[in-house]
Formats: C-alpha cells, structure tokens, sequence
C-alpha cells in the first residue's frame, strides 16, 4: 500500500512504515504513483479528478466530512457526485475495496471524469501545437 500524504499530516498521525505499508509522502512525482495505483483513496483532494483519467476506481474517505462541509464547503454535492459518495468509516472503505466490483467502480470513475475532467491526455502535444502553430 502507497501512502502520501503531507508530511506534517504523516508526522501528526503517527503512522509507522513497513513492508506493507510505503512511505511516497517524498516521492518526487505523484503521477508515478497514479499510475501505479489499482485504487485511489483520498479525501477531498483534487487529485481525485488527475486520477479519473486513469479510469481506475477512486474511494473519497471523508471521515471528518460533517466538520468539513460546516468550516469550508463545496462546490458541488460531492456526495451525490463522487462514486460511492463519500465514505466515513475505516470500515466501511475496506468493506468497499473487498467486495468491489473493479470493471463497474472503473465505470463509475469513467462517469466522473466525462463529466468533470474536460481535458485529458496528450498535454504535451496540444501545448506544443498551440505554441507553435501559425
């Protein structure tokens, strides 16, 4: 399992590394890991729509959601929005990941990045043609 996280976030929970358990908190490119990954767990980060181009399946872990909804919001009904909506509970994330269906969560990422990712892929390419294009 890859975990990154902010450091300080690391350092402040107390997390302990091992075999199973990989500290990337300093791995210098996140893509990487993206790529790496069969599952993507995170809060409400935004990196949840970079992994949607993978079309890979996405869990939002959102054990603190009540408190966050109150202090700073969101711009859509993440909950409503996200595949699965957000999940609460350690346990209930890994009820999710056991008794997941891989190809229907990739189906329901797929839905996310059609309808929230507008641009994906070949970035390189279409700044270049951009750029240099007459």
């Amino acid at each position: 399992m890859l975990l990154r996280t902010h450091p300080l976030t690391t350092k402040l929970s107390g997390v302990r590394f091992d075999d199973f358990l990989i500290d990337c908190c300093n791995y210098p490119d996140v893509n990487d890991l993206l790529i790496a990954a069969d599952i993507m767990i995170s809060d409400y980060s935004s990196i949840i729509f970079d992994y949607s181009i993978l079309e890979k399946p996405v869990i939002c872990f959102g054990y603190d959601y009540d408190e966050y909804v109150k202090k700073r919001g969101f711009y859509f009904d993440i909950n409503k929005e996200f595949p699965n909506g957000i999940i609460k509970s350690d346990d209930d994330v890994l009820g999710l990941i056991q008794n997941m269906d891989y190809k229907e969560q990739c189906n329901k990422t797929k839905e996310l990045k059609r309808k929230f990712v507008m641009y994906g892929g070949n970035a390189t390419q279409m700044c270049v043609e951009k750029l240099f294009s007459k």
